[in-house]
């Protein structure tokens, strides 16, 4: 989960259940980092996902604002924007 200091990846999927996945390259990291400046909190129910800066506390991902809906051919992942700036 932890890829470098300033970047972390997460896979959400059903274990049980072989799935298409679009293949686009993703960097290969072949040591995970130790020492990040952020912390990541997971909460299993309702499940949530949030990510803060170490440095300042500054809240980069909250996913808490509604559940997450995970089914066959549909996922639904709802975040807080923390910025104005933010876009995608």
């Amino acid at each position: 989960i932890f890829e470098t200091a300033q970047r972390f990846r997460m896979k959400i999927f059903d274990p049980t259940a072989e799935r298409f996945e679009v293949p686009l390259p993703v960097p290969k990291v072949e040591t995970k980092a130790e020492n990040t400046d952020y912390q990541i909190a997971v909460t299993n129910k309702p499940f949530s996902i949030a990510v803060t800066r170490k440095s300042n506390g500054a809240v980069l991902f909250d996913s808490s604002v509604a559940p997450l809906i995970f089914a066959d051919q549909f996922l639904k992942l709802s975040t807080r924007l923390t910025s104005p700036l933010v876009y995608g």
